[in-house]
């Protein structure tokens, strides 16, 4: 209440030295009159008068006369309402208001009346009336009240209760989530709330409610703040000091419930810069479905790199307890699909610094290797590999094929070696020919790979006694116009004919492959006599020199 009195002081400071337009100033304290709660503007008229003297400077301006009268209703509009609802709470036959038993009197029939609307299922009406109650009222209540209707309270709007008195108690549901926020506010205010009222499991669930669909995580937040401030003050000394009276209620750790309500009652209301702040100020026990709230949020595609990152910051801030709870894999996984690759990179370093025993699945690791070759990032990609090979990543079948994908084959033989290399293409190979030695197909392999594969195939034909004859030839099925290209080209390189009947087909002659056969076999003795007799020369010659 003071911190909107101020801003309006400043704002009528500012006029007066000129340096802010009438106008503006007036459309800005019409916006702080209307977002103040109306207990808050019954206990504190000043806010109107201010905003009224403001439009009163800016009605010398004929230019913006249009924009003052559009003000100056929306705040008579708000005036009007105060007005009858002060009135609404005066209507008590009472002659002497001022005294302690008068005010007694009044709460009675209030109460009464509250509990009359809550009988009859009023409930737009039952919460906006609790929501006018003022603090100093909740203060002189008896305890036994306070804590029967903060119980009916809690109770219908954690089950969702509409309000059904009217034909538009549906449209004006969010008014009824509202005047419970302001409700439970005015409690806290009034320090009549129970204490860890805010950590049971009714609680939570009704707040969440009301914040999402009256729009406003306020009260929430407050009450999250408060309890972990409360929390971080009961385990200092001080407090153990002070504490004389051991029947005194233990103020209890935020529970993990609460702080997930908060995240998700953000993430609905696209606050997801508060989201970090709040993660950062919890107190309570770090438990894996925290994480997981935190990391449904993440990987969403609406939310913004920046805040992304500002997210993935927060969460990998300690790793300890994600590698207590053994969700290690979730963590990278998240961040992979978010694109914070280097994040994932360099939080999977931490990780195993750790633990070092902690496995991580070897897909997530290829989806980290697999960015970075995409990205153009060739350095990374070698300095990762090498030291994700250090720490036992292997290359199986899933893996090669997705890297394969956008590794060239020539890079992918150096970093693995020969032996591994030759044995990942072979497992490639048995699966493209399971269903017949004839038939090669690689519609769904990497386009680098098919030249590869061809002849690797070809090779396995020779045991199986392909004869000149053979009405069918080698069929070889392709999907991808690379692969079509860097077939025909590997082909036209080797003076192996073919023909392609139909589209993303190949077909070679078995008199082609037999030829092509005989040609590799001449070339491989050709080799042994010219490598044999380079070995004899250099004999002789070690021999003359000798």
């Amino acid at each position: 209440m003071q911190r909107r009195y101020r801003a309006l002081e400043k704002l009528q400071s500012l006029v007066a030295a000129g340096s802010l337009s009438a106008s503006d100033a007036s459309h800005r304290a019409v916006q702080i009159v209307e977002s103040t709660p109306q207990p808050v503007r019954l206990q504190e008229p000043r806010l109107a008068e201010l905003s009224k003297a403001l439009l009163a400077q800016a009605a010398n301006d004929s230019a913006k006369a249009a924009q003052v009268a559009i003000l100056q209703g929306r705040l008579d509009r708000l005036r009007d309402e105060d007005v009858r609802v002060q009135s609404q709470l005066q209507e008590l036959d009472i002659e002497d208001p001022t005294t302690l038993k008068a005010a007694a009197l009044r709460d009675v029939v209030e109460f009464s009346h509250v509990y009359a609307l809550l009988e009859e299922y009023k409930y737009l009406d039952a919460f906006a009336q609790l929501a006018h109650i003022t603090p100093s009222t909740w203060q002189r209540t008896p305890h036994t009240t306070q804590q029967q209707l903060l119980k009916s309270a809690t109770t219908v709007m954690g089950h969702g209760a509409v309000p059904a008195q009217d034909k538009m108690a549906s449209a004006s549901s969010s008014i009824m989530h509202a005047n419970f926020l302001a409700y439970i506010r005015t409690l806290h205010d009034a320090k009549v709330l129970p204490p860890n009222w805010i950590v049971l499991p009714s609680s939570i669930s009704a707040m969440k409610l009301a914040s999402l669909l009256a729009k406003d995580a306020t009260c929430l937040l407050h009450l999250l703040k408060a309890q972990n401030n409360a929390y971080a003050e009961s385990l200092t000394i001080s407090y153990a000091l002070a504490q004389r009276d051991l029947t005194e209620p233990q103020v209890v750790a935020p529970s993990p419930a609460l702080l997930i309500a908060a995240i998700e009652t953000l993430d609905y209301l696209n606050l997801h810069g508060s989201i970090p702040l709040v993660h950062q100020a919890y107190r309570g026990p770090p438990s894996s479905e925290i994480l997981d709230c935190l990391l449904r949020v993440l990987v969403q595609p609406r939310l913004s790199r920046k805040m992304a990152r500002t997210l993935s910051v927060s969460i990998t801030l300690d790793l300890v307890p994600i590698v207590e709870h053994g969700c290690s894999a979730a963590l990278l996984q998240a961040l992979v699909t978010s694109g914070l690759v280097h994040d994932a990179y360099g939080c999977y370093l931490k990780l195993h610094k750790l633990s070092p025993g902690a496995r991580v699945p070897t897909s997530i690791l290829t989806d980290m290797l697999v960015a970075f070759y995409k990205a153009k990032q060739y350095d990374q990609f070698h300095l990762a590999f090498d030291e994700m090979w250090r720490r036992g990543y292997v290359v199986g079948l899933h893996e090669f094929r997705a890297l394969s994908a956008v590794v060239p084959p020539h890079v992918l033989l150096s970093l693995m070696g020969s032996r591994d290399y030759s044995n990942c293409l072979a497992e490639v190979h048995t699966q493209a020919s399971a269903t017949d030695p004839m038939l090669l197909d690689l519609r769904t392999l990497p386009a680098s790979l098919a030249p590869s594969l061809l002849w690797l195939h070809v090779e396995h034909l020779r045991p199986h006694g392909l004869h000149d004859d053979a009405k069918d030839g080698l069929r070889v099925l392709v999907q991808q116009p690379q692969a079509i290209a860097a077939l025909q080209a590997s082909l036209e390189q080797h003076n192996v004919p073919w023909t392609s009947p139909r589209r993303g087909e190949l077909c070679l002659a078995a008199a082609s492959v037999l030829d092509y056969l005989e040609r590799q076999d001449t070339q491989r003795v050709k080799d042994s006599v010219w490598r044999m007799m380079v070995l004899r020369a250099l004999g002789v010659s070690s021999l003359f020199v000798s």
